[in-house]
């Protein structure tokens, strides 16, 4: 429901400037900072107040209230609510004796206020009543269902006489239950007993923070100020304390809330009469707060967190409340509040008092205010709602908090209350900007030198009404002025401005900042016929960039969903159906900082293409991007053509993603000594594997060398894949690649023998293997090299008929996990040098899953044997996965799109006949097409430091230059003649962006002990 708002211009703040005069120009200072959580400003949620017959049916399953929430913005909501709270079931989510039957509310029926407010909610726990099971299963079924539990306050303002259901004060409000419980003799005794319940509640959830209940008395009684230290020393694992404050109005006359249309004429009269009663009400706040919270004599616990969850002006006459004066009077006692130096959480006493709960809600005024008609708007703020709104509007996801403290402001004087200054402001700030609260509280206009708030060009709101005692019936009551700061800012009389925009931070170095989703819900997608990772960091925001963050499951999820993913979660959508699903995640950053959300996961059809960019979901998934948007940034270039389609402020076209195989596993047995075993040969990516030594094999010239030793009859090694990406892989394509340098028997017994030799990939579970052998069958008349394929039957080919030898044969097996059972889920490749590649087909076992690579050697096969002198001799194995990639070459070809009608596109080409090829042009970014467009030309300086001489040498690279397969290299050498380049003598002393696609690198080369260098820079395409 989007309510109506008046915006107007500032000369609203003019005309009331040259109509009252100024009191001189404030200046304004940044007072001490401390750190608050990103959500900070609530109020009760008043669960159950239909219990009671209050009226307020199903509150947080109803669109009204639903939407009522979203409009003030708060992001804290205090559940069930007060002293009530101590005589409710949490299971069933009811008062105890529940007087009226309506629906019952447990915590798990909150998700959609929590999730509504993007907020998080304060469990205020019936540990009188209730028991540890109860309460404990009730919340652990609002977990499962995606509740944060976090906030954990232990009950409700125990410190007060012992709660007795004989009382007659309390069975006015409440109706007891039979058989309830006493309460607690003395601070200690619930103090010890809370020890038991903060330890059950934190072992079931680990980011619980629990707060004590303490009282603001200051007497030495045991129910007076020594219960706070009764209680924080006899309880040992508590993590802050919560306080409740409420003040008299000071202007009821004695009548309170009263209803007799004489005593509300004279409490009218002086509210709007005589203007000490402004005076009073808008200083009791401060009032208040010194003569309790601000009293020396107060024992609050050292470097504990103060939560106030309860605070409010309580005799308010009728007259005055929903007045814009009740609103402001309220901001003054949450600033007094915010001023207090461990103060962390602010929820005010009641939601019901934000918002006109129907047309009859100011029914008990029983004069005439000279207002007219008095009829409310349902949904409409009060006065209250919309001091809260532009509360929490400046202080939403801020976590720097700090009193605005005035000079030269003026001075009001109320009788019989301490005199107050008539501003006062908040400064709240995250990691870049801050955002200000700033009221005027008196009746003259205040004009605020705004220097130290930083630049001018902030977006300011200023909110009046036509005057205090206005009562404001429905939204158009109040003028919201809008405009841009300039150097001073002009309040008139009791009004509130927001400040947002504030180009400065006061966040102290080396504060840790909470990781913080992008919503309660985010939208995700998974595929129907791909296991894939799902990258949430792009849905999280961490103003700490050097933070890892790390994701973890939270409440009951679908199986289908790991922790296990890059980044984020795992998917295997095929084992989920087409469909919407939710899925529960938590964040949390190197501090412990935790941040929670759930996911709305949508299994979609990979196969298709959902938008007008040209990806396949499949394709959207892997990239990150919204396969329903074919722009997903915004930033109106199309997903496909958009290097950067998750970043609106960058933008570079990207060349055509192709299917490419990327190495898991690589060897090439390089930089061994000759004789060495396969075990010294590591993996040069992935995880390091090696494999087992074997008495068969050695490394030779870089190579496998395998030879039989008159011994062994065959080797079986496979190395586990224990803590690599692809170990029990049951989806994806796999390849397992290598040269056959040389396999020669001709010399040998094995001519009339058998001899083999390969690798491949093994299920356990299934025993079923996947394996490619290169097979020599010297017992066939004329010699056979085959190729075997162990799959689920075995298919042998002929490769070459009639020789004892081969060389130079290049073998490779395809291994299709997502379709495995199906023939073609398993196919070989073979090619000699300068031939043409040949597929052989094959199929592994349904249901294959990847656990091994496998090493299978025979030299003895059916009582025909290797022979002494036979040898073989493999290169270059690799074991890859098929991926969606830009290749090196993909990108250089379409950087030749910007040039169309260039005739000579090999990268040794030089078009524009300049000083540099196609490569350079596309390295250093120059223009092919045009000569006068040298692209980022080297650059070479002398100079001197410390009695040395040196040329400092820049170049400048791609800052993806990997990706395009770019390498530069700086060579030196001392002459043009002996042609011996060296990639040494200088030192890499600095690099710095040039832009957002090139970095330049500076290079020092000494001169001293030369008489001559030689710089150059080579640029290679691989």
């Amino acid at each position: 429901m989007v309510k109506p708002v008046i915006h107007i211009s500032c000369v609203i703040s003019i005309l009331f400037a040259t109509s009252l005069a100024a009191q001189g120009l404030q200046t304004v200072s940044v007072g001490p900072v401390r750190q608050i959580p990103p959500t900070a400003i609530g109020t009760n949620g008043t669960m159950g107040r239909d219990q009671f017959g209050g009226g307020t049916t199903d509150q947080w399953l109803d669109p009204q209230h639903i939407s009522d929430l979203i409009e003030v913005g708060i992001n804290l909501l205090r559940y069930p609510g007060g002293t009530y709270g101590n005589y409710f079931d949490w299971l069933e989510g009811h008062y105890l004796t529940k007087p009226v039957e309506t629906h019952n509310f447990p915590p798990e029926q909150t998700k959609p206020a929590s999730d509504a407010m993007d907020g998080k909610m304060i469990w205020m726990l019936n540990v009188l009543t209730d028991t540890m099971p109860d309460v404990t299963n009730a919340l652990g079924i609002a977990r499962d269902q995606g509740v944060e539990v976090k906030y954990v306050e232990m009950g409700n303002e125990y410190y007060f006489s012992k709660f007795d259901p004989t009382s007659a004060n309390y069975e006015t409000l409440y109706i007891y239950p039979a058989g309830v419980t006493n309460g607690w003799e003395t601070g200690t005794d619930y103090g010890e007993d809370m020890n038991g319940w903060i330890t059950a509640m934190k072992a079931e959830f680990p980011d619980a923070i629990c707060s004590l209940p303490l009282t603001r008395n200051v007497s030495t009684s045991s129910r007076g100020g020594g219960w706070n230290l009764d209680v924080t020393t006899a309880c040992t694992n508590y993590d802050a304390v919560t306080i409740h404050l409420y003040m008299g109005s000071g202007i009821d006359l004695g009548y309170a809330e009263t209803t007799d249309v004489a005593e509300q004429t004279a409490q009218w009269n002086y509210f709007v009469n005589d203007t000490n009663a402004v005076q009073v009400v808008m200083g009791v706040a401060k009032n208040a707060w010194i003569d309790k919270l601000g009293n020396p004599a107060l024992y609050l616990p050292p470097n504990k967190p103060v939560w106030y969850t309860e605070f409010g002006i309580n005799n308010r006459p009728y007259t005055f409340t929903g007045t814009w004066a009740d609103g402001l009077a309220e901001f003054t006692l949450y600033q007094a509040l915010m001023a207090h130096e461990r103060a962390v959480m602010f929820s005010e006493q009641q939601y019901v008092d934000m918002h006109h709960g129907g047309p009859d809600a100011l029914a008990k005024v029983n004069i005439d205010v000279g207002q007219g008609d008095l009829t409310t708007v349902l949904g409409d703020l009060t006065a209250q709602g919309h001091m809260v709104r532009a509360l929490a509007h400046v202080s939403r996801d801020k976590e720097s908090i700090a009193p605005l403290q005035f000079g030269n402001v003026h001075i009001v004087s109320p009788p019989g209350i301490d005199a107050y200054p008539a501003l006062v402001g908040t400064l709240f700030s995250d990691a870049t900007e801050s955002s200000a609260i700033i009221g005027n509280v008196s009746d003259q206009v205040q004009e605020i030198d705004t220097s130290i708030l930083g630049p001018v060009g902030a977006d300011v709101t200023v909110i009046t009404a036509s005057s205090f005692y206005a009562f404001i019936v429905n939204d158009s009551d109040l003028v919201y002025s809008n405009f841009t700061m300039a150097s001073t800012l002009v309040l008139p009389p009791f009004s509130l401005c927001t400040i947002t925009g504030l180009d400065k931070s006061i966040a102290t170095a080396g504060m840790e900042f909470t990781p913080k989703f992008e919503g309660t819900h985010v939208t995700v997608y998974a595929s129907d016929d791909m296991v894939h990772s799902n990258d949430l960091l792009q849905y999280v925001t961490d103003q700490n960039p050097e933070d890892a963050l790390s994701f973890s499951l939270t409440g009951i999820n679908p199986p289908w969903v790991s922790d296990s993913g890059v980044d984020g979660l795992e998917f295997s959508g095929a084992l989920a159906g087409l469909g919407s699903y939710e899925v529960f995640v938590r964040v949390e950053d190197s501090a412990g900082l935790t941040d929670y959300a759930t996911l709305d996961v949508e299994v979609i059809d990979g196969s298709l293409q959902s938008d007008a960019d040209t990806l396949s979901n499949n394709e959207e998934i892997l990239l990150g991007t919204n396969p329903f948007l074919a722009d997903t940034d915004g930033d109106g270039y199309s997903d496909s053509d958009d290097a950067y389609p998750l970043d609106p402020d960058r933008y570079e076209r990207v060349p055509v993603s192709s299917l490419a195989w990327v190495a898991l596993e690589a060897w090439d047995f390089e930089g061994l000594a000759d004789g060495s075993g396969l075990s010294q040969a590591l993996s040069t990516t992935g995880t390091g594997l090696a494999w087992g030594d074997s008495p068969l094999a050695v490394v030779s010239n870089g190579m496998q060398r395998w030879e039989y030793n008159g011994v062994t009859e065959g080797a079986f090694q496979g190395p586990v894949t224990s803590g690599s990406s692809y170990e029990g892989a049951s989806n994806g394509i796999y390849q397992i690649s290598y040269d056959v340098v040389l396999a020669d028997f001709s010399n040998t017994a094995a001519s009339n023998g058998t001899a083999q030799l390969g690798y491949g990939i093994r299920d356990n579970s299934l025993a079923e293997n996947g394996t490619l052998l290169v097979r020599y069958d010297g017992a066939i008349a004329n010699n056979q090299f085959r190729l075997v394929l162990i799959g689920d039957t075995t298919i042998r080919h002929t490769m070459l008929d009639g020789a004892g030898a081969l060389s130079n044969l290049h073998v490779r097996a395809v291994y299709d996990l997502d379709h495995a059972g199906a023939m073609g889920s398993f196919i070989a490749y073979y090619r000699f040098d300068g031939g043409a590649e040949t597929a052989v087909t094959n199929a592994i076992a349904a249901g294959f899953t990847l656990d091994n690579l496998r090493m299978h050697v025979q030299t003895i096969n059916g009582g025909n044997s290797w022979a002494l002198g036979d040898v073989v001799l493999i290169d270059n194995l690799v074991f890859s996965e098929q991926r969606l990639m830009v290749t090196p070459e993909s990108y250089y070809a379409f950087w030749l799109t910007d040039y169309p009608g260039m005739g000579s596109t090999n990268l040794t080409d030089n078009p524009d006949a300049d000083q540099a090829n196609n490569l350079i042009e596309y390295a250093i970014g120059g223009d092919p097409t045009n000569a006068l467009v040298a692209g980022y030309w080297p650059t070479a300086q002398t100079l001197a430091e410390d009695g040395s001489n040196y040329v400092d040498y820049v170049y400048v690279k791609r800052t993806d230059a990997a990706d395009r397969g770019l390498a530069y290299t700086l060579k030196l050498s001392t002459n043009l003649v002996s042609g011996a380049w060296a990639n040494s003598g200088y030192t890499v002393t600095g690099s710095n962006d040039v832009d957002s696609a090139y970095q330049a690198i500076t290079n020092r080369v000494p001169v001293a002990d030369e008489a001559q260098r030689f710089i150059r820079l080579q640029v290679e395409f691989r």
